[in-house]
């Protein structure tokens, strides 16, 4: 029996499962679901097969900080669900559209818009995604007030896809697309303050942040989590004068934040 079970734990560190592959398997799931996939490709043996070697995975390697697992997870989710809508606001041009244009390459040509916002928030949430999972590294448990920070954080991600569709739809018009770069802005310096005030509520209390977390680190986050606020804001102003100016501003940022804070391997 007792080799058995050494057999098994064996098996599942070859496959680690945690929470958040199982709360991705069950987004995953509902979107092949209503898409019809799941019945075309047999996917449903597939998802309980996962769901058998998850639960042998949880007994065998139980979660010793199940908040911040959670957490993490559910604002995976968040993440995940929100930059795949960005790809919605492209729209496959219609008939009328490809006679208009005279062809398809034209049709997809005049789209430009639509491919700049897709490609501008894609990498802004993916950067502001790979912060988030940086952020709560350093975190070894929440509480209430975390929670609720985050959850201000997660409704301005989620948020980003309308703004991002403003844009595309104004980009090309010289009379609308300042304020609907402004109005992006917004969007954008709102998900920097959400971010300044979950890390400042988790930075305030020693107890929260691990043990082992370098000082050094902690300066970084702060400081450029600060100058990103700023930036933003800043970005948002220069719209006025050139929206170009403020979107490479933006990008400009998030490319700072893709870097790593950290000065070494250890935290």
């Amino acid at each position: 029996m007792e080799q058995d079970s050494a057999r098994q734990a064996e098996d599942v560190t070859i496959f680690p499962i945690d929470a958040a592959t199982i709360f991705a398997s069950n987004l995953w799931l509902f979107i092949l679901l209503h898409l019809g996939i799941c019945r075309r490709h047999n996917l449903s043996a597939w998802y309980i097969r996962l769901h058998a070697t998850a639960d042998l995975a949880l007994k065998n390697y139980p979660m010793t900080d199940s908040n911040t697992v959670r957490l993490e997870a559910f604002s995976d989710g968040v993440f995940a669900i929100a930059i795949t809508l960005l790809v919605l606001e492209i729209k496959v041009p219609s008939a009328s559209e490809l006679s208009q244009a005279h062809g398809l390459w034209p049709a997809l040509a005049e789209r430009w818009p639509s491919y700049v916002g897709f490609v501008a928030s894609f990498f802004i949430v993916g950067v502001m995604w790979t912060n988030h999972h940086a952020l709560i590294e350093y975190l070894r448990r929440v509480d209430r007030r975390l929670l609720l920070a985050n959850l201000f954080l997660l409704m301005g991600v989620s948020f980003l896809p309308y703004p991002t569709a403003v844009l595309a739809q104004n980009l090309a018009n010289p009379v609308t697309r300042t304020d609907a770069t402004v109005f992006y802005g917004i969007a954008l310096a709102f998900n920097s303050l959400t971010y300044n005030v979950l890390w400042w509520l988790g930075r305030s209390q020693r107890t929260l942040i691990e043990p082992d977390v370098h000082d050094l680190g902690l300066r970084a986050i702060t400081r450029r989590y600060a100058l990103t606020m700023l930036g933003a804001v800043v970005a948002t102003g220069l719209a006025v004068l050139n929206v170009w100016v403020s979107l490479a501003i933006h990008l400009a940022l998030y490319a700072v934040n893709a870097r790593s804070e950290r000065t070494s391997d250890s935290h």
